[in-house]
């Protein structure tokens, strides 16, 4: 007797699904008659939440759909920046964390979109026509309470961002202390609301329950205000002193980290400098400017038109107008140095032997750019630079980047949205500023030299306090030795940055004018200094010069109302 039971009623019940709305309460089923035009309706929502006393809800959503169209489901949208506000004018901005999301045996994909958490439940390959029921579970974080003097629980039990009319709204809130029911307010309708006429409610022990008793249209919501004596949430002191500690931890750790891998590989050995007439041998002078500050500058390379004039490749002179200069090509370059040949093909492309400022501008800056680059390349500066010290320099700084990045986001993560700086919060912040600060110092200073580098600093060291130092007679027995010593040096002194100092010093020495420059018929050394100063000027302005670019376009007794409080969102389906 217990099988054909069994068996009649497995044939009977399949049967009895399509007359789904029929069976349905007259209410529900005028409702569902009413809308029928929509693609979809709500036809029960259920939401039960029980508040932790860290200020955490655990939200339980039940919602009876009826599809009225195919549909592969419906998607459910929560606000993680919650803009909060009171119907005194009052405002507060909630950062909200979700948590533990479980959709029971609906197919759910999430995703974090413009500031909300997006819920999107079904599957791209089937479609859903008639009812179904969705059971959304998840833990709604809602961290530190904003209100002075009180705590409260303003929370959107229903968003006013749903796209669809619903039913009937059943809900209750758990709280985990006693409270005082008069302080509690609840509003439907839509945003800014105030009122409870269409919300029936009971406070039983700390649980309040009530129904909705009129369907909520799209743009609808519920809301619950809930005033609280201050201190009623506690806050997660270990995770909130934790995350406020990582801020200037993180940051010492990189630094300590920079600090010891300088200690081990970035210090110099250091060799005494010496005396030096003369710069080292077989260095050009953007390479002694190079092997000095440890990188190229334009101003180094732009030192090689001296340089290239000293050694009867190019000869200067000065155009009509202050400023404007003439180049003209006397021999051309047939060394091994590449970057002298580079300077002299930009210089005289396509055979010319003549050329000026003019036709320099807007096109010379890329042989300038490829020489620095040359110069700063990790194999040309490997020359002098220990490779592994090379690489921890750009190692150092990325920690050091991450690790401010990190201590910015752990500062969000304490901080949220309130415009309340905590002391501990600001001290932290300081401490790992003043942490990165310590430990740029070592990154900085990162590059260890190689023996042949160090050895060339102390000699381009010794050299250049001797540009600085020089005495007279010094200078006077140099010149009678080599006549040409003073335009020897010259470039080497625009490459240091002493050239001022050390064209001063020859002013009451007599000399030739250098037969690469044709200025003046009046020899002076303040006016040669003027002049090769104005050239390299304008050669700088000229020279390193780009094409310019196109430039872009550029109440009851809670005050709340409904849609103020936190939480809530909305839906709909797709």
């Amino acid at each position: 007797m217990k099988k054909i039971i069994t068996l009649l009623l497995a044939l009977v019940l399949p049967l009895c699904a399509p007359i789904y709305a029929l069976a349905a309460t007259p209410d529900e089923s005028d409702f569902l008659s009413q809308y029928a035009q929509e693609p979809y309706v709500v036809t029960d929502c259920q939401m039960q939440v029980v508040v932790s006393e860290y200020n955490v809800l655990a939200v339980t959503e039940t919602y009876q759909v009826y599809f009225n169209e195919a549909r592969h489901g419906i998607y459910r949208y929560l606000p993680l920046r919650n803009q909060l506000t009171r119907t005194d004018g009052s405002t507060a901005v909630v950062t909200a964390r979700v948590s533990h999301v479980d959709t029971g045996a609906d197919e759910c994909s999430h995703e974090v979109s413009n500031d909300k958490y997006v819920l999107r439940l079904g599957s791209e390959d089937e479609t859903i026509t008639g009812p179904h029921t969705y059971t959304i579970r998840y833990n709604y974080d809602l961290g530190l309470d904003t209100v002075k003097n009180a705590d409260e629980l303003y929370y959107n039990l229903v968003g006013t961002g749903w796209d669809t009319y619903i039913r009937r709204v059943q809900f209750s809130v758990t709280m985990p202390k006693d409270f005082d029911p008069a302080k509690l307010g609840l509003s439907t309708g839509s945003y800014g609301t105030s009122g409870t006429q269409n919300v029936t409610y009971t406070v039983q022990d700390r649980t309040i329950s009530g129904t909705v008793t009129q369907a909520l249209a799209p743009g609808e919501g519920l809301t619950l205000r809930l005033i609280l004596p201050d201190g009623y949430f506690k806050f997660d002191n270990t995770k909130y002193n934790l995350t406020i500690a990582m801020i200037a931890v993180l940051p010492a750790l990189a630094a300590l980290i920079v600090l010891v891998l300088f200690l081990k590989f970035g210090r110099d050995k250091r060799y005494a400098p010496t005396v030096e007439f003369y710069p080292p041998k077989g260095l050009n002078s953007a390479e002694v400017g190079l092997w000095y500050k440890g990188k190229a500058t334009n101003e180094m390379v732009l030192s090689l038109l001296v340089y290239l004039a000293q050694r009867n490749h190019i000869a200067i002179h000065p155009g009509k107008r202050k400023r404007d200069f003439v180049l003209t090509k006397c021999h051309g370059y047939v060394g091994q140095d590449t970057n002298l040949a580079v300077f002299m093909d930009g210089l005289f492309p396509d055979g010319r032997t003549r050329t000026d400022n003019k036709q320099l501008k807007n096109h010379f800056y890329e042989t300038v750019g490829t020489i620095r680059a040359d110069l700063n390349s990790t194999e040309s500066r490997s020359r002098f630079f220990d490779k592994t010290s090379i690489y921890l320099k750009l190692l150092s700084f990325v920690l050091l980047a991450l690790s401010a990045a990190g201590g910015a986001y752990f500062s969000h993560r304490a901080l949220g949205d309130s415009l309340t700086l905590a002391p501990s919060i600001l001290y932290a912040m300081l401490a790992g500023t003043l942490c990165l600060a310590l430990g740029l110092i070592p990154a900085c200073c990162m590059l260890r030299r190689t023996d042949e580098g160090a050895k060339t600093l102390a000699q381009i060291q010794g050299f250049r306090s001797f540009l600085v130092t020089a005495e007279k007679e010094k200078l006077e027995a140099l010149v009678e030795q080599d006549p040409e010593y003073f335009y020897h040096i010259l470039p080497y002194t625009y490459a240091l940055g002493v050239s001022d100092k050390w064209i001063k010093k020859f002013e009451s020495i007599a000399m030739q004018p250098p037969r690469w420059y044709n200025g003046t018929d009046v020899w002076s050394y303040v006016l040669f200094d003027r002049m090769l100063r104005d050239t390299l000027r304008a050669a700088n302005d000229s020279m390193v010069s780009q094409p310019g670019g196109k430039a872009g376009s550029f109440v009851s007794g809670g005050g709340g109302f409904t849609g103020g409080g936190v939480g809530g969102g909305g839906g709909g389906s797709w």
